[in-house]
């Protein structure tokens, strides 16, 4: 009977027991209620919460794709013609050098970590800005030394030895002051001209920005883009404007705006036309017309405004999409942009280059649509916040 005792704990035991456990449960439970009353009170943190989430996991798999996608490459194009200036006997042991500089001969998921690390952008890193090969002692020295916060590793082939952020932090404010007035010319000329167009429906003015619309659509961006650089080049002396990039000359730039803006505005007036029509049509308008308001007043109070949440959305992507330049326009007025620079390490097989230009450009592709989604949401109110079950 006491043997039993011993081994049977009494029912007090367990159901202290018991409720000791629901305490440690409940306490667990406590912080995740409160953060998710909090969500549920804050519909709006929510979705900016899920929708940075799932940007951040976007960028990832980007950079996972791209890594795995260029190790299947083989190892030549990561060192490319950088060994053809040295000696043919001296060629392996610089060769095994810059693999190993690169990390490419460790094991591809020890790769992977590393280069997540090293990219990992709230992290100082001690890295070297350029290095040289010492042929006395077979191995690169380090001529200079920075701090970042990220970065993207060493190029041998477009420039051999150098770190390819500084470069790219050098070559990426000309294609953003391209682009960015480029933005505010399809915008200062998009939406004036698509309102014109709506307004005057199936008039002179419409018909008009048509022809506008379809002769700008239907030129090749590279014909386009030269028929307006022979006439800047046959014109210079008469016009005194720059037909190629100067460096230093930020009024050089301001010809490629002009025609990339003309060129996206196009597009801009065509959608901005579209969507006002169709507001124009809708029964809303039809009931202000009948209480007596004005054409103006149901334009630009009513119809403007249902139909510009579309295109809000967009503003964030021209704006940041300029970050990423125009290989045409750069290529044609000779502006040393990252829009080119992409195109010339394909072509030159300068593996490293190409993996940061492509991060880079996922990551502002993904942040324009990121902010395009949360200002749809600040203007929109029919844009649902909270996901239904079932959804």
């Amino acid at each position: 009977m006491e043997e039993n005792t011993k081994n049977n704990p009494s029912p007090a035991k367990e159901g202290n027991f018991q409720k000791g456990f629901h305490v440690v449960i409940d306490g667990i439970k406590k912080p995740f209620r409160k953060i998710s009353d909090f969500m549920r009170n804050h519909p709006l943190v929510s979705y900016s919460l899920r929708r940075i989430g799932s940007a951040l996991l976007t960028i990832v798999l980007v950079i996972i794709a791209t890594f795995f996608l260029l190790r299947m490459l083989p190892l030549e194009t990561y060192y490319g013609s950088f060994i053809q200036k040295f000696p043919i006997a001296s060629r392996p042991a610089i060769i095994q050098a810059v693999l190993t500089k690169l990390g490419l001969n460790k094991p591809v998921l020890e790769q992977l970590f590393n280069y997540f690390y090293q990219i990992l952008p709230f992290i100082p890193k001690e890295v070297c800005s350029n290095e040289v090969w010492d042929v006395s002692q077979s191995i690169f020295v380090c001529s200079e030394t920075t701090t970042v916060f990220v970065n993207f590793g060493t190029s041998f082939t477009i420039y051999p030895g150098a770190n390819v952020l500084p470069i790219l932090a050098e070559q990426m404010p000309k294609s953003f002051i391209v682009g960015i007035g480029a933005a505010f010319v399809e915008i200062l000329i998009g939406y004036p001209l698509g309102i014109m167009m709506a307004k005057y429906h199936d008039k002179v003015p419409d018909r008009i920005g048509n022809i506008f619309i379809v002769i700008i659509s239907s030129i090749p961006p590279i014909v386009y883009y030269y028929t307006i650089y022979l006439i800047l080049l046959v014109n210079y002396i008469n016009w005194g404007i720059p037909f190629q990039y100067v460096p230093g000359n930020n009024f050089s730039l301001i010809p490629p705006m002009i025609i990339v803006g003309i060129a996206g505005a196009a597009d801009i007036s065509l959608w901005v036309r579209r969507f006002m029509v169709d507001e124009l049509n809708a029964d809303y308008v039809k009931f202000a017309r009948a209480k007596g308001l004005s054409e103006n007043t149901i334009l630009f109070k009513h119809v403007f405004r249902n139909a510009l949440v579309p295109f809000i959305r967009t503003i964030p992507a021209a704006f940041l999409f300029s970050l990423m330049g125009s290989y045409f326009v750069e290529r044609v007025f000779l502006i040393p942009g990252i829009g080119d620079m992409l195109i010339t390490a394909i072509q030159r097989q300068d593996n490293t280059f190409v993996q940061a230009l492509v991060i880079i450009f996922a990551f502002i592709s993904t942040a324009a649509y990121l902010l395009g989604d949360l200002i749809t949401v600040l203007f929109d109110p029919r844009v649902a916040l909270i996901a239904k079950k079932g959804d």
